[in-house]
């Protein structure tokens, strides 16, 4: 799949997937301008992104890969270059990664991202965020 194709605006090369929704990440070098970011949700697979990429069977095969993506919202403008490293400057602390939200939708990790919102912890996308109220109305065992 070449660059662009799927609407990404920053490829990052190694894992973010493990990183918690709501963390901060640093860009770039934070003495010359570097880039700070917040993550604010998994990239979902859908029928638009199967079409993207020409496949019928795409949803199932990203899904099994459990490599999902992030979104990202911009907190710090700042240049970026190939090979800059990528840094965990915060997390919000209540342990639900992204890869573990993808695979799970578990009611209690649910509630822990909206309990951390609330409190100003986490920052969720809309289009996450309606997975998460979702899983939260669920029953709790």
């Amino acid at each position: 799949i070449e660059p662009g194709r799927l609407g990404e605006n920053l490829l990052i090369e190694g894992d973010v997937d493990d990183v918690e929704i709501g963390a901060i990440l640093s860009i770039g070098d934070p003495s010359n301008g570097g880039l700070r970011v917040r993550v604010t949700g998994v990239r979902n697979p859908c029928a638009t992104f199967a079409r993207g990429v020409g496949r019928a069977d795409w949803v199932e095969v990203f899904s099994a890969r459990n490599r999902v993506g992030v979104y990202l919202a911009v907190l710090t403008e700042g240049a970026v270059q190939a090979g800059d490293e990528v840094r965990v400057v915060s997390s919000p602390g209540h342990r639900v990664t992204c890869r573990r939200w993808f695979a799970h939708h578990d009611p209690r990790d649910a509630q822990a991202l909206l309990n951390s919102e609330v409190f100003g912890n986490c920052v969720i996308a809309p289009f996450t965020k309606k997975y998460v109220r979702a899983a939260a109305h669920e029953q709790v065992g």
